[in-house]
């Protein structure tokens, strides 16, 4: 296994081209229309028969670990080799289907492990030919970037054409650019998505302290990961009528004046096990920041009409307890 990285995050890109675009990015990375991808350890081990079994259990538990809820795969052609061999863990993969016309990246992965031997069988059992042995296991997002737009972003040719090639983003590129981060430059193609690995500290939502295993705190990150999606949050706030809480009433610009115009937190309305990529703005409700973080306290959720009840009830009990 390649050692994880020291320093600062390095950025791959790679140009896939539209046909196997179409052909192989729906079978282990995903499409809007279909979410992302989620596959498994015992997807993959069953073709990974030339690693050795040491090699084997470090891939099993980096993978089990890093990516418990699924994980994205891309298999490179030999000669990408050459730039792929320095990819370490944490670094990011992006996916480019075409540089011409409506050309896009269409997923940014981070990259959770690299078998550093060549695995042809198993590229022939998810791609069904043994041309792309240079696997790569991933943990992102669908993305939305046009080529054109990356090009200016980043001081490349309009004109360029990547010919089916693998190439590292260079640093003194990505200082120039309009990022201040390589995650804030990730985040913005993917909609916010976040990119736990398993390595990760902190915690994304207060609620997560109370939750009783790993698998539930993961579940609960992949749920936020919709919930601050920023395209998905521009969408639901322009159906609102009022920006108050669905189920305590509570209205911010009411308590706290201008400094509260127009803010709510948005609840997905799925289980944390039911999320889907591709989710709509029709699946989220408006919430307060108290009432979000009791929402999220438990596994499963209370819906958010139960939580009302429950609000309802208390306050009813403490009017009749004066």
């Amino acid at each position: 296994m390649r050692p994880v990285g020291g320093g600062f995050l390095m950025i791959y890109f790679q140009h896939v081209g539209e046909r196997l675009s179409r052909r192989d990015l729906p079978k282990t990375v995903g499409t809007r229309e279909r979410g992302l991808v989620r596959l498994r350890w015992r997807d993959v081990a069953p073709h990974l028969d030339n690693l050795t079994p040491t090699e084997r259990d470090a891939l099993e538990g980096t993978l089990t670990k890093a990516a418990p809820l699924g994980f994205q795969v891309w298999g490179s052609a030999v000669s990408a080799q050459r730039v792929l061999r320095d990819v370490a863990a944490g670094d990011y993969l992006l996916l480019l289907d075409s540089s011409l016309g409506r050309g896009s990246f269409r997923y940014a992965g981070r990259v959770v492990a690299a078998p550093e031997r060549e695995c042809p069988a198993l590229s022939d059992d998810l791609w069904g030919e043994p041309d792309w042995p240079i696997i790569t296991f991933m943990i992102g997002g669908l993305a939305d970037l046009s080529f054109a737009q990356f090009c200016e972003d980043f001081g490349f040719s309009t004109h360029w054409h990547p010919g089916g090639q693998t190439f590292g983003l260079d640093q003194r590129r990505f200082q120039s650019s309009p990022y201040e981060t390589e995650e804030a430059f990730i985040r913005k193609i993917t909609g916010g998505v976040s990119f736990s690995n398993g390595r990760d500290v902190g915690f994304s939502d207060p609620a997560e302290v109370d939750l009783s295993s790993d698998e539930e705190r993961e579940l609960l990150r992949l749920h936020l990961e919709v919930e601050r999606s920023g395209r998905l949050l521009h969408e639901f706030k322009d159906t609102l009528d009022k920006p108050v809480c669905c189920v305590c009433k509570f209205d911010f610009e009411r308590v706290y004046g201008p400094i509260g115009r127009e803010f709510i937190e948005a609840h997905f309305i799925k289980q944390p096990n039911e999320v889907e990529q591709s989710a709509s703005a029709d699946e989220l409700v408006p919430v307060c920041s108290n009432c979000h973080r009791m929402l999220h306290r438990y596994s499963p959720m209370l819906e958010w009409t139960e939580l009302k009840q429950v609000v309802a009830s208390q306050y009813a009990a403490w009017l009749e307890s004066d």
